[in-house]
């Protein structure tokens, strides 16, 4: 995880983001989008390791090449280790009666402990002269943890590598790693296996191509809070194949993550990939029951992930489509991860779609104020994180297309800022998003086209040099035809006296 990235994954949704570790990511977010890495999801037991899991003491020091790997069972039973050395390698060996879908997992991270290893896992074939998949991350993407989701297309052995992320980056180890330790576990995704939990994965059962045959799935309860999670996978079985998948949204959750789990291919040095042989992960749309496309997001744009507001009750349908143009291969697998969270960025106060005393508004009004102007700019609040620095979190809605919106901060000279604002890259609707930093004499200090769906709007390492007011003033050109959302979700980060 680099440091580059450190600075934007802490532009997060208020619920998520009151601290970062000190590793980093894969990508650059500004929502409620749980590529995260923060400190108030702690074990919520998302993955598969559940209370069924017995640690034990084996020791994989002396495991220094796939030649002399050690056995990891797919039980969800975790070995324990410790790396020597920043570019110290331990291995595991994998072995299947046939074809299997399987995850394989760190539990490292912990809030409360600073310098731990920063984990990458890495699947080959039984030699270690094929790489097969490789994960930097956990999903949801908390601290320092990693799991790899994939299917082996064959019986046979697998060998498994964990290491330091520095040195999978081809990176110098940080002198704030001092905790080499880790445990590790593997889990066949099958029924009956133990360590399974229950509702959290749904396997695609096909004839499901149109809304009105939809797969209705299971969720999981995150342990300790009340947000819900599941996983669904399947393999793609023609061009333009679709599978499509239902639930209903949970009471006291109000922000779906919808995540195509990790990219396609085997990875590689400073590069994820399930595994998966399919070239593109295709389309994902996230509609109602009517058909009505709510959030979009199309993969062959390097965007992976819809992060959008779903009130609980509703019922949603999850599109998951290959893409064309795409020639069958013998691993054309799938999975997608779905979180849903009880909370999400603050809202403008002008917002129809904002809660109120932690529920929705159900009149169909707006809320009181209105913040289309500098002089009724909303006023943010800053919180620390655990990088030493504070950070502000917002989120609003661009409705109708010509609607302006203004945030308010104060800020000191000598500061330093980071302003990130996501929308397209999250699903939503809106199109050709400007994001303007206003100073105190009203002028524009910055200002950022949102021209496409691979990154977020960053403006990055801002220095201030006149103390006042300053405003985040937020507008779009357009509005997709085809999708009918039209949120964002930003983040301002402030350094005091650089």
């Amino acid at each position: 995880m680099n440091l580059w990235k450190l600075i934007v994954l802490c532009a997060l949704p208020l619920a998520f983001a009151f601290g970062c570790d000190d590793g980093g990511s894969s990508d650059a977010d500004s929502g409620p989008d749980t590529d995260t890495d923060s400190d108030t999801d702690t074990d919520t037991d998302t993955d598969t390791d559940t209370d069924t899991d017995t640690d034990t003491d084996t020791d994989a020091d002396e495991s220094t090449s796939c030649e002399d790997a050690i056995p990891l069972p797919l039980t969800g039973t975790f070995q324990t280790g410790e790396l020597q050395y920043p570019d110290d390698e331990d291995f595991f060996l994998i072995e299947v009666d046939d074809v299997t879908w399987f995850q394989a997992w760190t539990d490292i991270y912990d809030e409360a402990v600073p310098g731990q290893l920063d984990s990458v896992l890495t699947l080959y074939n039984a030699d270690g002269s094929t790489l097969l998949a490789t994960a930097d991350d956990d999903i949801p993407w908390v601290g320092t943890d990693s799991v790899i989701i994939t299917r082996v297309p064959e019986a046979g052995s697998y060998c498994l590598k964990i290491e330091g992320w520095e040195h999978w980056a081809g990176q110098s180890a940080t002198e704030t790693t001092t905790d080499w330790s880790y445990a590790l576990a593997g889990l066949e995704i099958a029924d009956g296996v133990e360590g399974w939990v229950e509702n959290a994965w749904n396997p695609d059962t096909e004839d499901n191509d149109v809304i009105g045959d939809a797969q209705t799935i299971s969720l999981a309860e995150a342990s300790g809070t009340t947000a819900t999670f599941t996983h669904v996978y399947g393999m793609a079985d023609e061009v333009d194949d679709v599978d499509v998948f239902t639930y209903t949204q949970a009471a006291n959750n109000y922000v779906t993550d919808v995540h195509f789990g990790k990219l396609p291919g085997p990875g590689g040095v400073g590069e994820q990939g399930n595994g998966s042989t399919l070239d593109s992960l295709g389309v994902i749309n996230v509609s109602d029951m009517s058909g009505n496309i709510i959030a979009q997001l199309d993969a062959a744009n390097e965007s992976y992930q819809i992060t959008v507001p779903i009130e609980p009750g509703d019922e949603i349908a999850i599109w998951i489509q290959t893409p064309s143009g795409w020639t069958a291969e013998a691993n054309d697998f799938y999975v997608v991860d779905i979180t849903n969270y009880e909370e999400d960025n603050p809202a403008e106060e002008e917002d129809p779609y904002a809660l109120a005393d932690g529920g929705p508004i159900t009149d169909g009004g707006t809320a009181d104020g209105t913040n289309d102007t500098t002089g009724d700019a909303e006023a943010l609040t800053f919180q620390d994180n655990t990088m030493g620095t504070t950070s502000a979190f917002f989120m609003g809605h661009i409705d109708p297309v010509g609607d302006e919106d203004y945030f308010s901060f104060t800020a000191t000279d000598g500061d330093e800022l980071t302003v990130v604002v996501g929308g397209q890259r999250s699903g939503s609707g809106i199109r050709g998003m400007n994001v303007q930093l206003i100073g105190p004499d009203g002028t524009t200090v910055v200002q950022e086209m949102d021209e496409n769906a691979t990154t977020d709007v960053l403006m990055e390492a801002i220095a201030i040099d006149e103390t006042g007011t300053y405003y985040v003033h937020i507008s779009a050109d357009s509005q997709d035809a085809n999708v009918s959302s039209n949120f964002y979700r930003g983040a301002v980060h402030h350094v005091e006296g650089i």
